[in-house]
């Protein structure tokens, strides 16, 4: 699930939820039209979804970490057990945003960007906590000590919680 944020001249919002064939192409499944993205409107679209398709049901939720999004989606669906996947593409975007403004090195950028990028293929919990961690270090290790806060205090949590 995503939408045009910033991407028009136009005041409008385009949200667009894609699903996976068989074949594990995305198509597009269902849109939201609005002038603002909240978890409501959110959940109305849903709402239509459930209308349509009772048995609705997914094993994953991948977006943006905009909360509208998942808890519009879980107003409709209380009872999922959807697993919420965070979007590789916005993931390495905030991050990169982020080094442009905290980085005082900016050679780090890359190496940062490399780390976060491996860090996203990891499928085994003991080699991701192992590079998670070499992950939260790196920044003080360079005296990058605003990098390092906002690693902390941006995404511990979200990596926690998703």
């Amino acid at each position: 699930m995503d939408d045009t944020f910033n991407l028009t001249a136009y005041c409008l919002r385009l949200t667009t939820v894609v699903v996976a064939d068989e074949w594990d192409r995305g198509l597009p499944a269902a849109y939201l039209l609005s002038n603002r993205m909240t978890e409501n409107g959110v959940a109305a679209m849903y709402e239509e979804v459930k209308r349509l398709v009772p048995n609705f049901d997914t094993e994953y939720f991948m977006s943006d970490d905009c909360n509208a999004f998942y808890n519009g989606f879980t107003k409709v669906f209380p009872r999922t057990r959807t697993q919420k996947l965070l979007c590789f593409f916005h993931v390495i975007q905030a991050i990169k945003r982020n080094c442009n403004a905290e980085l005082k090195q900016k050679q780090l950028t890359e190496p940062v960007l490399a780390t976060v990028r491996n860090l996203c293929k990891t499928v085994n919990p003991n080699e991701f906590a192992s590079k998670y961690s070499s992950l939260m270090t790196f920044p003080n290790g360079q005296g990058e000590k605003d990098m390092a806060e906002y690693l902390e205090k941006t995404w511990y949590y979200v990596i926690l919680l998703t």
